[in-house]
């Protein structure tokens, strides 16, 4: 069926909807609340762009909401729990899990109780909020079904009793609140200012630094905004804060002295002053505008580029909330919206997670994912490091593609890196006590000596280190060939060097799990240096994982060796990893190349014999997780001096601070000294370094007129710099 053929049935019974990615439960439609629908026009459009498309049905305070069960057999349970009988209305069995969705229309009872869950228990789907519809099918070959084929019925009070003692709302946050825009996405509020995030209840907790100072402090290491899909707000517990008792509004204002400002509506009084944006008013849709100004534009990536103002014009319409994306907006938002090619992404395409702490689900295929499930470790750890230990028992991989891996799990001092190695590797009985290696090789020789062998034939080797910032330290001794030789034998199973002492070779078919420990992007690159970024950096799989608490795992261990025989790649798994590629110019070849890896050593312990689809766009969305690490952890340029390391971490904080058009501005170098703690170096270190950077014209210092008694006017320095201008 097409999607027009599944989505009318669902409009005649008033089920707004919206299109979802083929075989998935995706939908990748910018500001999707918006533009989900019951008009048949715009089925037809959504149809003709991709008859393909799976179906989204959009729970809405005057529309539907829906029960979506995580267990088998909770509709039985609460009728029980209860003693009441479910009314007769619309079910329908999921493709993935088998459980029910009931569909119920909504009462002033049902739009109190707001969205509502309980984990692996049930989704309460009540506004702004969608289920895959029936008719919709998975990768698995399962469909939507529906079950029973009634009138949608009211939403009983009973139920709402029991969902209100179930899943009791959180506490009101102690923290000053205001109320957002009913479109207002944290997620993107939060990405915009790139801010790391933890979920915890309605706190996005920012872990990685405080949004208010800069920096993460000492003891109160979780501030935070709260939202709760209608209330704003900010805390940090720190008494010595200077966003510490003040509102979200105050902390946007002070994100905003550094960064261009959030480009959409968050507050219902902030109006929009189109005359300024260059807009004629005249121009901009009408109530009965056409169809074809209703098209949703396909996702595209927000430019960040120095020079240009990215600005987002939201009008309400007819059918919902229309957004245009325009760089120096000099036409009307009218021609705007009916200039842009209508399409929607339909496959390679996954979406930078906005939280790179917390591994989508979806980067995991197979075996290998349902392993690292009863792992008892966040996924951001556990998968990255199964990969390593499922790569070493790959023994007969094509010509094409190796099964090596090159793993670095990052993060602070107990937060669960070496579990996730020791129950990832527990996971797997070993025949062979020689294929796992633990040890620091001192230099290409030490690694020598670690994987000699006598037996002439290539052996598969794992090389665990708890602490990986050993070997990387040592790649930083001048003369050392370590970084060269680790490249080598990431693409061959052969390497080898000479010198006075003679001849040292190397053949092995290596893989490397590692424990990074780094609380923070610029800890990350002072440990990878300039020397293992020459062409290191870009090997290795990265691991990061929200803050863990210790748990005892359930799960034995298992002998599982990858299918016999050499698995097929076909063609498709090519030309899918080449479009993924080329959505972008540069920057994503090693990590096409990568995916090939993922990909065959998840079918492998899939004990499939050919690497499917499904397989190749799990690998596709772990990588595009790790290009979202690769953009907040990047390894340092400098050179290995404590001289060279100053002038990157200020050039990286200076640089960076640029006004709404991309120019560099003034910032208080106190600041700058405080929020990137250049104490650390030594106050001597950083002044000889600050006055290099003024005398070579890399900093500017502001100088002020100031009035002097006896001599008139001089200038003085007022503490404030910025960068260069390019």
């Amino acid at each position: 069926m097409s999607f027009k053929d599944i989505a009318l049935p669902l409009i005649e019974r008033d089920i707004p909807v919206i299109p979802v990615q083929p075989l998935l439960k995706k939908c990748l439609l910018p500001n999707w609340q918006g533009h989900a629908t019951t008009r048949e026009s715009m089925i037809d459009l959504w149809d003709k762009e991709n008859p393909d498309y799976n179906v989204g049905c959009v729970a809405k305070p005057n529309g539907i909401a829906i029960l979506d069960c995580d267990v088998k057999g909770l509709a039985k349970r609460i009728a029980k729990e209860t003693g009441q009988e479910w009314p007769a209305t619309l079910v329908v069995r999921s493709a993935g899990k088998g459980c029910f969705h009931i569909y119920l229309r909504q009462t002033d009872r049902s739009r109190a109780l707001g969205n509502r869950s309980v984990a692996e228990q049930f989704d309460l789907q009540q506004n702004d909020k969608y289920v895959v519809g029936p008719g919709s099918k998975l990768a698995n070959g399962n469909t939507y079904d529906i079950m029973q084929d009634e009138p949608i019925a009211d939403f009983p009070d009973w139920l709402a009793d029991w969902i209100e003692k179930s899943a009791p709302k959180h506490k009101r946050a102690e923290c000053e609140l205001a109320q957002v825009v009913d479109d207002f996405d944290i997620e993107d509020f939060l990405a915009w200012y790139d801010i790391a995030w933890h979920l915890k209840e309605n706190w996005y907790n920012c872990y990685i630094e405080c949004p208010a100072a800069g920096y993460q402090h000492e003891q109160s290491k979780a501030p935070g905004f709260f939202f709760d899909g209608g209330d704003f707000g900010f805390n940090c517990w720190a008494t010595g804060c200077p966003g510490h008792g003040k509102s979200a509004g105050w902390v946007i204002k002070h994100l905003n002295e550094n960064h261009a400002p959030y480009p959409k509506r968050i507050w219902p009084e902030q109006a929009l002053d189109y005359g300024a944006l260059g807009i004629d008013e005249a121009d901009l849709p009408t109530e009965e505008g056409d169809v074809d100004d209703l098209i949703p534009k396909p996702l595209q990536p927000v430019p960040k580029v120095r020079g240009k103002i990215v600005i987002t014009i939201t009008e309400k319409t007819a059918a919902g909330t229309v957004i245009a994306e325009q760089s120096q907006p000099t036409e009307s938002l009218a021609t705007a919206l009916s200039e842009q090619p209508v399409s929607t992404p339909t496959e390679n395409v996954a979406v930078k997670p906005t939280d790179i702490h917390n591994m989508p689900e979806d980067c995991m295929y197979g075996w290998l994912g349902e392993k690292t499930k009863e792992l008892g470790v966040p996924y951001g750890f556990g998968y990255p490091a199964m990969l390593a230990m499922a790569g070493v028992r790959t023994l007969s991989p094509p010509k094409m593609i190796r099964p090596t891996m090159y793993v670095a799990l990052i993060g602070p001092i107990h937060s669960g890196k070496s579990q996730a190695m020791r129950r990832a590797q527990d996971a797997f009985e070993w025949a062979n006590t020689d294929t796992i290696l633990r040890g620091t090789p001192g230099s290409d020789r030490g690694l020598a000596k670690m994987l000699e062998d006598d037996t002439l034939q290539v052996q598969s080797r794992l090389l665990l280190q708890d602490e990986l910032r050993k070997t990387l330290s040592k790649m930083d001794i001048q003369g050392s060939c370590l970084a060269t030789t680790l490249c080598e034998l990431w693409s061959e199973d052969k390497a080898g060097s000479a010198d006075k002492k003679g001849f040292d070779s190397i053949l092995c078919r290596l893989s490397i799990v590692g424990g990074l420990m780094a609380e923070n992007p610029q800890e990350f690159a002072e440990v990878f240096g300039k020397e293992s970024n020459a062409g290191l950096y870009d090997r290795f799989i990265f691991g990061l994982a929200p803050k863990w608490k210790y748990t005892i795992p359930s799960f034995r261990s298992e002998n599982r060796m990858p299918y016999p025989g050499t698995p097929e790649v076909p063609e498709y798994v090519y030309d899918m990893a080449h479009a993924w590629r080329d959505m972008i110019e540069n920057g994503r070849e090693r990590l096409a190349e990568i995916a090939l890896r993922v990909a065959l050593v998840t079918t492998g312990m899939n004990h499939d014999k050919t690497i499917t689809r499904e397989c190749m766009q799990a690998a596709l969305n772990f990588m595009t997780w790790q290009e979202a690490i690769r953009e907040h952890f990047r390894p340092s340029r400098a050179e290995p001096t404590i001289e060279a390391k100053v002038t990157e971490v200020i050039e990286r904080a200076v640089s960076s601070m640029v006004d709404g058009e991309g120019r560099s501005k003034w910032v208080s170098w106190r600041r700058v000294y405080k929020n990137r703690n250049l104490s650390r170096y030594g106050r001597v270190v950083v002044n000889r370094v600050y006055k290099a950077m003024v005398d070579a014209g890399d900093l500017i210092e502001e100088r002020v007129v100031d009035e002097d008694d006896d001599s008139g006017k001089k200038t003085k320095v007022s503490g404030r710099v910025c960068w260069r201008a390019d």
